[in-house]
């Protein structure tokens, strides 16, 4: 019998294949299709008039990639399903002109980048235009209101939480942590990766299938994209059209990094520890003082890509590991001393608002008022005693039979997951793609009742 490891393997290779047999399927195209990018660009002369039949050429030498459109009768030539990406080059041939090469461009997911050119009389000439300075063009070409976050912006942004993206999405203007985008319904939101839809449609997209430090509420993603192993993020906030997602929200689409033909890769970790960790208000004042919570938060992981066959086939990995010892502080309700030990408190008739009285009754006045004459179960008291803390603040409770306490508990965190795409061409006009992910997680569901009690509802994947 497989032992439930095995079984979990088996289950992740079977999803492997599905994912590459979906990315593949044209039963399945419109689904499974990576989030492609476009270019499009009226070519003209000097005076300005339009130019046809000339041969535009984008090529990608770092993945083999090379497809060649023509301009219409009106100058107009469009690329579109492209892999988005760094690296492309653009190369203008018009007979009786000189030729133009324009370098380094940079084509977004989800984004048709207006490329235009004006060629210059001649034939024994190449002009070379470096584009990476204008990466960011005018959307020309749709009303969608939005961001494309490449991986320079990736690698530099500030992240807490780097196993998971979703930091990226609250940062964009008109989002809020609850996962609402300009107004829309928290559930409303559309997250895809690589095309395939990743939405936690049993919660509603409402609540973070993560936890840790820095990870609010918002944009439930089922299975975890490491923010080093994604290519870019597309987000379409407003406007956005037919073509974009299923949800009238936010529109996310990640698209993970591929191989090229240079062999590359990266190791990374990050690190805080309790020496940047302040107390709490709460803390500080009560009595006796609660530490601070502890924090010690290491992530860390490491990427390689490279060729399996030059020009044809490439593959990507990468390893994130996220281990997290910290404390959260959770506040009680108890009862006072006074209360363990058979008095009663109550207001008297002489209490008001601006001037609170408190009686008590002791435990032989109790007594004397039971129709049992029992009173107190001392058994009772002794348990209660026993089981609950004393009182160390006045934040809850009524202040004279119950009261507060509060405590750090164990907030552990830790999160594993590997991310692994393999893309082959197949000609210039056919291409395969097969991505997996396996994420593990072990976190605390809900904090313990009391300090020192052991780990009551724990999550353990």
């Amino acid at each position: 019998m497989l032992n439930p490891i095995k079984k979990s393997c088996i289950g992740t290779i079977f999803c492997a294949l599905a994912t590459l047999m979906l990315a593949v399927s044209p039963v399945c195209f419109g689904q499974a299709t990576q989030a492609a990018a476009g270019m499009t660009g009226v070519v003209t002369d000097q005076s300005g008039a339009v130019i046809p039949n000339v041969a535009v050429t984008l090529t990608n030498a770092a993945t083999g990639f090379k497809l060649t459109q023509t301009t219409n009768s009106i100058g107009v030539y469009r690329f579109a399903d492209v892999p988005p990406g760094q690296g492309y080059e653009a190369v203008f041939t018009g007979n009786g002109f000189d030729k133009v090469d324009v370098q380094n461009i940079y084509l977004n997911a989800s984004t048709v980048r207006t490329q235009n050119e004006t060629l210059a009389v001649g034939a024994h000439q190449t002009i070379q235009v470096n584009a990476s300075t204008s990466e960011v063009t005018i959307n020309t070409t749709d009303a969608v209101v939005g961001d494309n976050i490449d991986v320079k912006k990736l690698n530099n942004l500030p992240v807490l939480q780097r196993n998971d993206p979703i930091a990226l999405f609250i940062d964009q203007p008109g989002t809020t942590d609850t996962g609402s985008v300009t107004g829309a319904r928290v559930d409303q939101n559309n997250v895809t990766v690589d095309g395939l839809d990743t939405n936690d449609f049993a919660t509603g997209g409402a609540m973070q299938s993560n936890t840790g430090p820095g990870v609010t509420s918002g944009f439930t993603v089922v299975g975890h994209a490491p923010v080093d192993s994604l290519e870019e993020v597309h987000v379409g906030l407003a406007g956005n059209g037919a073509d974009g997602g299923v949800a009238g929200g936010g529109q996310f689409q990640l698209v993970t990094k591929s191989g090229t033909n240079k062999f590359h890769g990266d190791l990374n970790e990050y690190h805080r520890d309790p020496s940047l960790v302040a107390n709490s208000w709460f803390s500080n004042n009560a009595n006796p003082i609660v530490p601070r919570n502890h924090l010690i938060q290491n992530q860390f992981g490491g990427s390689i890509g490279g060729p399996i066959k030059r020009d044809k086939a490439f593959f990507f990995f990468d390893y994130s590991n996220s281990r997290i010892i910290s404390g959260t502080l959770v506040q009680r309700t108890v009862l006072t001393d006074s209360f363990r030990n058979g008095n009663v408190g109550y207001y008297n008739s002489s209490s008001t608002p601006a001037n609170p009285q408190v009686s008590y009754l002791t435990p032989g006045q109790v007594q004397a008022i039971d129709p049992e004459k029992i009173g107190a179960d001392t058994t009772w008291l002794n348990g209660v005693d026993a089981r609950f803390p004393k009182s160390n603040n006045r934040a809850t409770g009524d202040g004279i039979n119950s009261s507060g306490y509060n405590f750090n508990a164990p907030n552990d965190d830790y999160a594993t997951s590997y991310v692994s795409r393999i893309d082959y061409n197949l000609n210039s006009g056919m291409k395969l793609w097969g991505r997996f992910t396996i994420a593990r997680e072990n976190a605390v569901e809900n904090p313990n009742e009391f300090g020192g009690d052991p780990a009551t509802d724990p999550f353990v994947d």
